[in-house]
């Protein structure tokens, strides 16, 4: 298009080379300033439209560039067809003419107009389909339709010159072509620099160019009135002066108009085949290489679950003989012994605790890994927290003749807001790691709070246990964090470990918004320091009870406690346990019989079952503190003994008053604790129960497993709920976690809307186990 371009600029510097002097400066200026606005007629094909509504520059550029040379404005009038514009030059309406057919100028002015140089010469195509003869004329078109431009001097002289042709005028070029290409039209005629490239590029496949028309020639040039030799020498005296450049830049911007247009999707297509291809090709590969990517990841995070149920399932049925043999243990410890069978039960309890452990390790992790938590920050002593973490490694800080300090270097800690379950999980792991590891020197924790607080009152509490163990390799601490990892060596292999303690702690620490710090030196020792966001409890919030008032409340050995438990095998256990402590016991099986049977300063303490089928044990507790206020007699130690454990679980219960939460199973040493010291951490250890227990603990399950599959056909969810977790309960106090497990599962399946269906599987599996035990 470019190279036509620069042949259309060279014929028309040509043509109008030949144009005829004009007058001196002084006669053209005094023309100019009599006629400063020339009237040009611009009919639909002279220059008005192309099409889209888009000026025709080849005609109204020129002569605007003209005007501006010679310092004159030209002003268009818009006719609507050739005739039109005649008449309006006749009379005098206009003052220039543009015109492409000089036989329709001469014809229609006659000698009454002074005619410019030519600014274009050309041809009339016709154009036809690509079937049909390969030349013709227009006597080959007599009584067959024509599409052209309409409103202009084409539309004219066939009606004049052929009036035998059907014409059909239409918008704009493309219209036109599209009218020949769909069979509307037979033939189209028009200037060949406007209708050949359209016809190459848009229509090669279905129009061709099959002759001209040669008494219809193509000449554009301008047209004045006789009377004004003045404008017609200044006009060709201004196009002579227009640069290369000039003329290129109307050129260029005239075949733009007229030949570019939105590219076809087809076109695009065409063109750009081949990188399309590419692209759609690069597209596929990078969404197969996703897909198995992702097919890869899911697959990973199957057999990562797979492995973390299995662990958690391994160790609940591995746990169910441990603990009755830890409990088994735990009795026999308490018998009189000689020397040799009191190091034999030594080394049994301690390896007893250490596979408890171990097993507490694996559950801690695959919960944290299958659940989640959120933070759940109550009041609480961190330094007691640390203090009880330190007694539970009493006896293997003892059996080393290791030191152990508890360094306070700011002072006293207050009370702080805190996940108190999580920062006990951490300082036992940890302290635990500690102790482990350390064979001679000292182990202890520090705890301080940072300076100062943000604009939300959050402080850091920074918690540091230290000792002079063996240490570990720089080069090999990365390592600890990962799941089941450890830094093997002698010592490593003799003390044992199953490497989730730090990843436990790290993921804790993460979760609570904190960090865990790591420094180790092998032979010398290793710091852990924890930093957790806390704050100071609110002045609202009751404050902690003192020394005083918690002795007040702490019974003595010895006394009645009042047990409020409604499954049979539970209750003979823990009255069990309370008779070997040392206390008589009042039992009873529902929430309103308790009422009934409390006494304001009677017992040492009361033992509440959370799910009675009566009421809730948070509402027996605060039924129970009313009274006590009103009675103004020193509070009884309440303890909730329940399979719940969640952070909610925590919170009713101390809305409700209860001072202690314990878990299923009870250990003696953690309910000697509860009814007569400061509160410990919750045990793990079961009771072994004896026969009888066992055989009422079947028993009562399988009434409660009819009871539940009632309530489930009648609809009654609650009901079955409360008998589902009657059988969880019980089972974690007769150490049969495998049922406790089942039944967990049971109780989540209906709380999620399951009905009889859901719950048959879990019925028949915990069934299966009670026949086979």
């Amino acid at each position: 298009m470019r190279r036509f371009a620069w042949m259309l600029v060279g014929c028309m510097v040509a043509a109008v080379a030949v144009a005829q002097d004009v007058p001196d400066e002084e006669a053209r200026a005094r023309w100019v300033k009599a006629h400063p606005v020339l009237r040009i007629a611009l009919d639909p094909q002279q220059g008005a439209e192309i099409g889209a509504g888009k000026a025709n520059p080849l005609v109204t550029e020129y002569l605007a560039l003209a005007a501006r040379k010679a310092g004159m404005r030209f002003e268009p009038v818009r006719t609507r067809s050739w005739a039109e514009s005649v008449a309006a030059f006749r009379a005098h309406r206009v003052d220039v003419l543009p015109s492409t057919a000089d036989r329709l100028l001469t014809a229609d002015l006659g000698s009454s107009a002074l005619l410019s140089s030519p600014f274009y010469v050309g041809r009339t195509l016709i154009v036809t389909r690509t079937v049909g003869p390969a030349e013709m004329d227009l006597w080959h078109l007599q009584g067959r339709t024509v599409a052209f431009k309409g409103g202009g001097q084409y539309e004219a002289w066939l009606e004049r010159e052929h009036p035998s042709i059907t014409r059909l005028p239409l918008a704009d070029i493309h219209q036109v072509l599209a009218a020949v290409e769909s069979g509307v039209a037979d033939a189209a005629i028009g200037v060949d620099v406007a209708y050949y490239p359209i016809v190459r590029r848009d229509y090669a496949m279905s129009l061709r160019v099959a002759g001209t028309v040669p008494e219809m020639a193509v000449s554009v040039r301008v047209a004045v009135q006789r009377d004004e030799p003045e404008l017609l020498a200044i006009l060709e005296q201004s196009m002579r002066g227009l640069s290369s450049a000039d003329n290129m830049a109307v050129i260029e911007r005239w075949l733009e108009t007229a030949y570019l247009r939105q590219p076809t999707v087809s076109q695009v297509l065409s063109a750009f085949r081949g990188e399309l291809g590419l692209g759609v090709a690069l597209i596929a590969a990078l969404v197969f290489a996703l897909w198995q990517m992702r097919r890869a990841q899911l697959a990973s995070r199957r057999g990562e679950q797979q492995k973390t149920m299995l662990l958690a399932v391994m160790s609940h049925e591995v746990r169910n003989a441990v603990n009755a043999v830890t409990s088994s243990i735990d009795l026999m410890a308490r018998e009189p012994q000689d020397g040799p069978q009191r190091d034999l039960m030594a080394i049994a309890q301690v390896s007893s605790r250490n596979l408890q452990n171990l097993l507490k390790s694996a559950l801690d992790y695959t919960r944290s890994e299958v659940e989640g938590f959120t933070p759940d920050p109550v009041p609480c002593d961190v330094q007691a927290i640390a203090r009880d973490a330190i007694e539970a490694q009493r006896l293997a800080i003892e059996a080393k003749s290791l030191a152990v300090r508890l360094d306070l270097p700011m002072g006293p800690l207050p009370w702080l807001l805190v996940d108190e379950v999580r920062v006990r999980q951490l300082l036992e792991n940890l302290f635990a790691n500690a102790v482990k590891f350390t064979e001679r020197g000292h182990v202890g924790i520090a705890l301080w709070q940072g300076a100062g607080e943000n604009e939300d009152g959050v402080r850091r509490l920074l918690i540091e246990v230290f000792d002079t163990g063996i240490g570990v390799p720089a080069n090999r601490q990365r390592q600890l964090f990962k799941p089941f990892a450890q830094v093997r060596g002698r010592l490593d292999v003799r003390l044992g470990g199953s490497g989730l303690g730090l990843a436990i702690c790290r993921d804790i620490a993460t979760n609570l918004g904190g960090t865990l710090e790591f420094n180790s030196e092998a032979g010398v020792g290793t710091a852990v320091r924890v930093t957790l966001p806390t704050s100071l409890v609110p002045r609202t919030t009751s404050s902690p009870p003192s020394p005083a008032a918690e002795t007040s409340i702490c019974g003595e050995p010895g006394g009645i406690v009042l047990l409020v438990e409604d499954h049979p095998a539970n209750r003979q256990i823990i009255v069990a346990q309370l008779k070997f402590l040392g206390y008589a016991t009042e039992a009873v099986d529902h929430g309103q019989a308790a009422i009934d049977r409390f006494v304001p300063g009677r017992f040492v303490g009361v033992l509440l079952d959370c799910e009675l089928p009566d009421m809730q044990g948070y509402d027996i507790a605060s039924e129970l503190r009313a009274r006590e206020a009103e009675a103004r007699v020193t509070p009884t130690r309440f303890i909730a003994i329940s399979a719940n454990q969640g952070s909610d679980h925590v919170r009713r219960c101390a809305e409700s008053g209860i001072d202690i939460v314990l878990g299923k199973p009870l250990s003696l040493d953690a309910l000697k604790s509860a009814l007569a010291g400061p509160v410990s951490p919750m045990a793990e250890q079961a009771v072994s129960p004896t026969p009888a227990m066992q055989a009422a603990f079947r028993d009562e399950t399988r009434h409660d497993l009819a009871l539940t599959c009632d309530a489930l056909e009648r609809g009654d969810f609650a009901r079955a709920l409360h008998h589902v977790h009657r059988v969880k309960g019980a089972a974690l106090v007769c150490g049969m976690v495998a049922i406790a497990g089942i039944a967990e599962g049971l109780e989540e399946s209906l709380g999620a809307g399951g009905g009889l269906a859901d719950a048959e599987p879990f019925m028949e599996a915990i069934a299966r186990h009670l026949d086979g035990d």
